[in-house]
């Protein structure tokens, strides 16, 4: 392949790599070279990827080809692609791997003038990570940035026999890019959104769509429903994904700068004591919605996949769990995301059996490092307790309050929800 000046080489041709940003890279004119993990999947790749996009208001289809594609065992050829690139994108899982490392070198060791790698992830410092990774297999002659970039869409993948691969996504987003990181603007500037403080956006993030997220699956899950849209329609599932999304905003209200996005930047705001009822509960309904979108199909075994990873102490149930606490909040809905993550740990066929068998207190000690005597372990062996007897998230919710009934937030009784309240 003849190297492309301009181009976006997008190492990561997953159905993020793809839909959230190599086709919006490609819709704003920015050519893109798409770095595959095999051939197989390269010539797939080539042919087209088909991608439906919307919401419950409609769809629409597009054919995505990108500019060229390469197979990431060809490190030639990359090599050649980044060291006449516009930018980079990393949008692998695992970054820490030597061999995508290795890839990145080959590249930035031929450049005369300084790129700018964003590498996607839901990790602070997992740019910086990478960065050192290749500063030790030798020096650049220039100097090179690397950026973390927060992606914010969701997309599912189905790949059909006949039709080939198949995303399906919500309407792209702007990626979140830390701004201190970056050289200068990257190309198609209205696909990215600069921030000067990442870290916080991350925290964002986890503590809201994530949480919420998260809830929907594990939650679901545990009450049979297959699809992620078909769960929301559960009432008992809807409020303790609406609560675990208002106890994360309440936690970020009382420990973090409010974040919004204004233009090109985000901007911080001054902390918002008071929670912001109005803006919480816009939001609250916003992201109820995007994890019920149609379109998506998406599955609870999806979302939910890897519960191991998604317990530990800096993810998306017990990162606003801690936060929610150690602020004087309530953290219910995400003992009660946290009991039914732990089902689905217990049936993970590649879950140790010690991990099977451990306690909660046990098994919290492992994924969050948390003391066995955590206020937070023992919320959610409370919990765990009254969904294996009653099978009931509405039950839990109210054993966690003591013997008062569950009375839902104030936000969310004026939402329009389906909530349902103990009798």
């Amino acid at each position: 392949m003849t190297a492309q000046p301009g181009a976006a080489v997008v190492i990561g041709a997953g159905s993020v790599g793809i839909a959230a940003v190599a086709a919006p890279l490609t819709a704003a004119s920015v050519p893109v070279v798409l770095v595959s993990h095999s051939p197989a999947a390269a010539r797939c790749l080539q042919a087209g990827v088909r991608i439906v996009e919307g919401d419950a208001g409609g769809a629409s289809t597009t054919t995505f080809r990108p500019a060229a594609v390469l197979c990431s065992d060809d490190v030639e050829a990359v090599g050649a692609a980044i060291a006449a690139a516009a930018c980079v994108v990393v949008a692998v899982p695992g970054v820490e791997d030597l061999s995508l490392a290795r890839l990145l070198w080959s590249g930035l060791r031929r450049r005369e003038t300084p790129v700018d790698v964003v590498v996607c992830t839901n990790v602070p410092d997992e740019a910086r990570r990478l960065a050192d990774l290749v500063g030790r297999l030798g020096p650049t002659p220039v100097g090179h940035r690397f950026a973390g970039a927060l992606v914010d869409q969701i997309v599912t993948c189905r790949m059909k026999p006949v039709r080939g691969l198949t995303l399906r996504s919500e309407g792209p987003r702007r990626l979140v890019v830390d701004g201190a990181a970056l050289h200068g603007s990257l190309p198609g500037d209205s696909r990215w959104a600069s921030t000067g403080d990442f870290a916080g956006e991350i925290t964002r993030k986890l503590c809201t769509f994530s949480a919420g997220h998260a809830a929907a699956a594990y939650v679901g899950g545990l009450r049979g429903h297959r699809r992620v849209e078909a769960a929301l329609r559960d009432p008992e599932v809807e409020l303790v994904v609406r609560e675990a999304i208002r106890e994360g905003q309440a936690a970020l209200s009382a420990t973090h700068p409010v974040v919004v996005t204004t233009g090109p930047t985000v901007a911080l705001l001054r902390r918002d004591p008071l929670g912001g009822s109005s803006r919480h509960t816009a939001e609250l309904d916003e992201l109820v919605a995007r994890y019920a979108n149609p379109v998506l199909r998406d599955t609870v075994a999806r979302v939910g996949r890897d519960p191991r990873r998604k317990l530990a102490r800096t993810d998306r149930i017990c990162r606003p769990a801690l936060l929610a606490l150690e602020s004087g909040g309530a953290a219910y809905a995400l003992a009660v995301t946290a009991a039914a993550a732990s089902v689905a740990l217990r049936a993970d066929p590649t879950t140790p059996p010690e991990l099977r068998r451990a306690s909660v207190g046990e098994l919290l000690a492992h994924t969050a490092q948390l003391p066995l005597d955590h206020e937070f372990s023992r919320l959610v062996a409370v919990a765990l307790d009254e969904l294996v007897r009653t099978h009931s998230p509405l039950a839990a919710l109210t054993a966690l309050r003591g013997t008062q009934p569950y009375v839902p937030s104030v936000a969310m009784a004026g939402s329009g929800s389906r909530a349902v309240v103990a009798s």
